[in-house]
Formats: C-alpha cells, sequence, structure tokens
C-alpha cells in the first residue's frame, strides 16, 4: 500500500494519450455538442466533412466554427485532429503495424501532414513516441 501511495502521489507522469474531451462543454449545450463528439468518435477513421458536423449541431457553418470554439475551447479541427492523434498514439503502443498503417487507419491522407499534427499534439514524432512508451 505504501507504493502505491508513493506512486499515486508523486507527480511525476506522462500520458499516454491526449485528453480528447475535457469538461469543455456547458450543461445546456451537451446534447448538440454529444451528437457531434459520438459523430467524430465513430467516423474519425473516415473523411470528416465540417459541413457535415455543422448539420448536425443544425447550424450553418460559420455559425458552427462560432459555436464549436466557444463551447470546446478549441477549434472543430483541432479536436478532430486531438482525437485521431489519441487513436494514433494508442495503436503505436498496442500494435505493431508501419507508420504510414497507422496514419491511413487513423483518417489522414497525407503522411507529413499526419506527422506535422501528431507533434504538434503530442511534441513527438510517431516513431519517437512509439519508442518512447513501448514495451
Amino acid at each position: 500500500m505504501t507504493i502505491l501511495e508513493m506512486i499515486a502521489f508523486n507527480g511525476e507522469y506522462q500520458y499516454l494519450a491526449t485528453p480528447v474531451v475535457q469538461n469543455t462543454v456547458n450543461e445546456r449545450d451537451n446534447e448538440r455538442l454529444d451528437k457531434v463528439y459520438k459523430y467524430v468518435l465513430d467516423n474519425c477513421q473516415q473523411d470528416i466533412n465540417l459541413c457535415k458536423a455543422a448539420s448536425i449541431a443544425n447550424l450553418s457553418k460559420p455559425a458552427f466554427c462560432r459555436y464549436f470554439r466557444k463551447r470546446a475551447n478549441k477549434t472543430f479541427v483541432r479536436f478532430l485532429n486531438e482525437v485521431r492523434v489519441g487513436q494514433a498514439c494508442r495503436m503505436l503502443v498496442n500494435e505493431n503495424k508501419s507508420i504510414a498503417e497507422i496514419c491511413y487507419t487513423c483518417g489522414y491522407n497525407n503522411i507529413s501532414y499526419f506527422i506535422r499534427q501528431f507533434r504538434a499534439v503530442t511534441g513527438f514524432t510517431p516513431l519517437g513516441y512509439r519508442k518512447k512508451f513501448a514495451d
């Protein structure tokens, strides 16, 4: 128990994957954003269209962008990239696929863009992340 207590209160830890949704939603807007979040989480491997997300929220594209940024404290594209990078983090640690396979599986169509977004979210390249956190 002493060892577990030391681990719990140490404070030296690093997340393996980025937290995707962090209490960024006001209570009365939960239903509208929940639909968008569910859509993104269920379809993040596919090409996600901003117009489709706006239609799910029953808003125009410009209104949806303002609404999402105000409620989630980030742009929709940033949220989508965080979701995809979080999925890539799990795959890099748990699976033995190549970086290119993971890139395409997570919904990216361009490897260099994937690496750039991965580094922006995690601070690592995908290969560096795999080396640091793999068993």
